[in-house]
């Protein structure tokens, strides 16, 4: 699968309370008739990135992302970003992606563990080693989307997704595709973050 292809708008983040109430619920999550739109064009599209759905349908990433079926899309509250970006740091391996104003990035290596600085805002990456180092606003996380999307090939397009508040993705931690196939150990990996989130607080579904 083609990574560049895959991160085509995969870009955005945002950090707030948990979605208690309907009220809550962001305005980028799917509607039902929204939800049958995404399934039968991603049906058309598969193995595209869903910025790709997301630009011919005219709605946000989060929005398609919010609207595939249980087992191919999870969702959960930003409030969770700390025990999600400690599952992540478990994976042997990762393609980082970022996407902002037209660039695109893709970073291999491992997710590195982090921490939050003096401030309380910024949660700082371990610059140690290689792979991809920096730091995290958690406040401009809206939600984190846990991926298993079908492709026309053998691999499976897995990873977590971090969205801003306008459901806009701002970056990723997929699982590497070597040969056409997703490493089996970091897929089992992702399986376990996987886990791990459908305990958490939803988002959306």
């Amino acid at each position: 699968m083609n990574y560049c292809c895959f991160i085509a708008g995969l870009v955005g983040v945002c950090l707030v309370p948990l979605w208690a109430a309907s009220a809550n619920v962001p305005s980028f999550c799917a509607s039902p008739d929204q939800a049958t739109r995404v399934r039968q064009e991603y049906l058309g599209l598969l193995g595209q990135a869903p910025s790709v759905v997301a630009a011919g349908l005219g709605v946000t990433e989060g929005t398609v992302l919010s609207g595939l079926p249980d087992g191919q899309s999870l969702g959960v509250a930003p409030v969770e970003f700390e025990k999600v970006w400690a599952s992540l740091s478990e994976w042997d391996n990762a393609i980082t992606l970022i996407k902002r104003d037209g660039h695109e990035f893709e970073i291999v290596g491992p997710v590195h563990t982090g921490r939050y600085g003096r401030d309380k805002q910024r949660f700082d990456l371990n610059p140690v080693g290689w792979g991809a180092a920096g730091h995290i606003m958690p406040s401009n996380i809206g939600a984190i989307f846990a991926v298993s999307l079908p492709t026309r090939g053998d691999a499976k397009a897995q990873g977590v997704l971090f969205l801003n508040n306008a459901g806009e993705m701002s970056f990723a931690a997929m699982v590497p595709v070597v040969s056409g196939r997703s490493s089996q150990t970091v897929s089992k990996q992702f399986g376990d973050t996987w886990q791990a989130m459908r305990t958490m607080p939803r988002v959306c579904n």
